[in-house]
Formats: C-alpha cells, sequence, structure tokens
C-alpha cells in the first residue's frame, strides 16, 4: 500500500482527489485514501457538501456555510417564498427570511414566509382581495384571505 502525496488516493495513488493536489475538497473536507472521494466537514465552522465540498449543504448559506435558515420539505429556504439572508449580528448564525412581495411570485409575511401578506389569497398569495379607498370590503368587513382564502368578503353584522 502507497502513502500518496495530498491530493491523490487509491492503493497506487492513481485516483486525483476533487480540488487536486493544490487544495483537495476545497479545503472544506477531507480526501478518502481509498475511493478518492471528499468527505465533507461538518462542524459549527462549517456545513459543506458536494462532490467536491464547495456547496453549502440544504439549510445553510454564507460564506462560510454556517448560516442556518428554515427549508421545507423540499429542501426550499423560507418555503420558497422568499429569500434567506444574513443577520446583522452574527451572533445567532441563523438566516432571516426576506418575504417575497411581488405579483409573480406572491405576497409573504411571516418569520418563514408561510403565510400571505393581509389583504391577498390563494396558494400562490398573489391575489388580492377587493378593496376601495384602500380598506378591504369596502370597510365594511373583512376578506378571506391566507392560503386557504377565497378572496371572499364576510361582512359586518
Amino acid at each position: 500500500v502507497c502513502l500518496c502525496l495530498r491530493g491523490y488516493a487509491g492503493s497506487a495513488c492513481n485516483l486525483v482527489c476533487p480540488g487536486g493536489n493544490i487544495n483537495p475538497c476545497n479545503g472544506h473536507g477531507h480526501c478518502d485514501v481509498h475511493s478518492g472521494t471528499c468527505k465533507c466537514q461538518d462542524s459549527a465552522a462549517g456545513r459543506w457538501g458536494g462532490i467536491a465540498c464547495s456547496a453549502c449543504q440544504t439549510g445553510y448559506f454564507g460564506p462560510h456555510c454556517n448560516y442556518y435558515c428554515p427549508v421545507n420539505a423540499n429542501g426550499k429556504p423560507c418555503n420558497g417564498n422568499g429569500a434567506c439572508t444574513l443577520p446583522e449580528s452574527d451572533s445567532t448564525l441563523r438566516g432571516i427570511c426576506s418575504c417575497y412581495l411581488s405579483p409573480t411570485t406572491g405576497y409573504w409575511k411571516g418569520p418563514e414566509c408561510e403565510t400571505c401578506l393581509t389583504g391577498y389569497y390563494g396558494l400562490a398569495c398573489t391575489k388580492a382581495c377587493p378593496t376601495s379607498t384602500y380598506y378591504a370590503c369596502s370597510g365594511h368587513g373583512v376578506c378571506r384571505d391566507g392560503t386557504t382564502g377565497d378572496g371572499r368578503c364576510e361582512c359586518y353584522s
């Protein structure tokens, strides 16, 4: 069995690790001496993934992959309804969801962009409740808004 130089693996040192001998596994993991595949770092210093440890693991982001953002079952941050941004303070290491607010992406709110902004309804939060002079339902009721709402007015009694 050979003792391979940095960045090489295999019984004959014939396998090149991702990132090569200059920067194996992009400095975010170690190269398995037998298979030549990267075993990516998974610690408080960063959660790296991908074939060459060059991408953040699902739910992590930032220049060092050490900020966490909640993801849904499909692996999308902010439920796919917003973008995860870095907090002003680095102490929490938790990203903050900036919810989308547009006719094409929907009008979302909530800590994880999980519900429609008041006055919008539908599965994609793209439909606006009926308004008149800035008041929903002409000021005489409330709109059934939200992802399960139908946009109808419920009049005050």
